[in-house]
């Protein structure tokens, strides 16, 4: 490729590398996702920079792909460089990647737990109305649920509870990332919840979080089908019945009688004897198995 022509090399042509990035920058205006994320607590003071304007730099460092901190200052598109990205966003100055680190490192649980409900909050108007168009097109609604693996360097003893697991195929250390969301008509996949968990991970235990966190973001669930597990618990009792009128059976051939028990009260026709066997059975299906 010409060097002239291209848009990485040439600044008459294009001002900015992240053209779509200025417009998230706008929109997050608009939707007042900048205000809610300044509610984050982070441990810090403020010399040139809030706190909270390097949990934003952060943000634009993850729409643009970057792969490792770094990339804000070092990529083959430094973000921090990029002037009208900071416009965009209402911020004066990107800071450096280090400046970046420092204020995650200050950030705690609390933090995370601000950021998540703030998050949350301004996603759930689109959820919402996604959700009633759904309804009134009286379609059902569907979730995906996915464990996807996150690998990290094998050799790294930095990365708080990783753990050797499968992904892409192979045994690899790093992380699984539970994810759920909802598959819409207006806006396609609306992500409900992501927990993150250590690499030897698997689907199962994950799946009961996953749907309570998305039933209390959708704020419904499925009918609970009782009907069903009255149904299943009627055939559970049925061959509870059988089972113990087989066993009798059996203990009946073992020891032979003068004459057959009384099917209902385990007396012997002949001698009037009691059968401690029948009586027992029978009463373990008066006791626990009603009909």
């Amino acid at each position: 490729m010409d060097q002239h022509s291209s848009t990485l090399t040439t600044s008459e042509t294009s001002p900015t590398q992240h053209a779509m990035v200025i417009v998230w920058g706008h929109f997050a205006q608009a939707i007042g996702l900048l205000e809610r994320l300044a509610q984050a607590p982070i441990a810090q003071k403020t010399v040139l920079r809030a706190p909270y304007e390097k949990l934003v730099e952060f943000l634009l460092g993850l729409l643009t792909g970057i792969e490792y901190l770094t990339d804000l200052s070092e990529g083959a598109a430094p973000l921090v460089k990029d002037a009208e990205v900071a416009t965009a966003w209402k911020l004066n100055q990107l800071a450096d990647a280090s400046g970046v680190s420092r204020t995650l490192w200050a950030c705690d649980e609390q933090t995370v737990q601000v950021l998540e409900s703030q998050l949350d909050a301004v996603g759930q108007p689109f959820l919402d109305r996604a959700v009633c168009d759904l309804r009134q097109r009286n379609v059902t609604l569907v979730l995906d649920a996915d464990l996807t693996g996150r690998p990290v360097s094998s050799t790294s003893q930095t990365f708080p509870g990783a753990a050797f697991g499968y992904m892409d195929g192979e045994v690899r250390l790093g992380y699984q990332l539970a994810e759920i969301c909802l598959r819409t008509a207006l806006f396609g996949r609306q992500w409900l919840s992501a927990q993150h968990h250590p690499g030897d991970t698997v689907s199962a235990p994950c799946l009961l979080d996953l749907l309570q966190a998305a039933e209390r973001r959708l704020g419904c669930h499925p009918r609970r089908r009782t009907e069903l597990i009255r149904h299943r618990m009627e055939a559970c009792e049925q061959a509870i019945r059988a089972a113990l009128a087989q066993t009798y059976q059996r203990k009946c051939a073992r020891h032979p009688r003068d004459g057959p028990p009384d099917a209902l009260d385990g007396t012997d026709s002949a001698s009037g004897d009691t059968h401690p066997s029948a009586a027992g059975a029978t009463g373990v299906c008066a006791a626990n198995w009603p009909v």
